[in-house]
């Protein structure tokens, strides 16, 4: 079956993050320059229920950033919760279908922690929060991510930036922002 404890590790931070979006913050910048905190929260939440369809197998939404979200931070938690027991019960290729198409199970739990990781840190800094990822879950995530990461899902308007270099010795959670494309000070 297919491993999801550094996946729900990663779920359950990112909600906390989530949950301590402040009012008056939804305006402000993120460090994903596509996105303000409200969309990205947005995006968050919306993004999470296509992966719990996927590994539960249920049908994906049309268009995922159309999904209307009531309760970000209910929802959130309600949506990892069904990926991780979804994708725990599934064998490492399992396909799953998302909305860009069909990938083995451990691929999509892979780009899912990377995800959740990214995006959690780039919600806890635009919204002033810890970053409470440990160095462990970012070597779990950037391992997962680099065969998936081809440099056409890199650059402007890509759901990651080019490569930023960091140094040799830095810790985990630099390494996988600098790989993810973001400037980890």
């Amino acid at each position: 079956m297919t491993d999801t404890t550094t996946l729900e590790s990663v779920l359950t931070k990112t909600a906390d993050v989530v949950a301590g979006v402040g009012p008056g913050q939804g305006t402000s910048p993120t460090p994903c320059e596509d996105y303000t905190v409200d969309q990205l929260v947005h995006h968050i939440v919306s993004w999470v229920k296509v992966f719990a369809n996927a590994g539960a197998g249920d049908p994906q939404p049309e268009d995922p950033e159309a999904i209307h979200i009531a309760d970000p931070s209910a929802e959130f938690r309600a949506a990892a919760a069904k990926a991780v027991q979804g994708y725990s019960r599934l064998p490492d290729d399992a396909p799953v279908t998302l909305s860009s198409g069909v990938m083995p199970a451990a691929a999509s739990v892979a780009m899912m922690t990377g995800e959740y990781l990214a995006h959690g840190w780039d919600l806890a800094i635009a919204t002033g929060q810890p970053v409470i990822y440990t160095d462990e879950e970012a070597e779990v995530a950037r391992v997962g991510l680099a065969p998936l990461l081809s440099p056409e899902y890199r650059g402007a308007g890509m759901p990651f930036g080019d490569v930023v270099d960091v140094p040799d010795d830095a810790s985990g959670l630099a390494r996988f922002l600098g790989f993810s494309g973001r400037h980890p000070h």
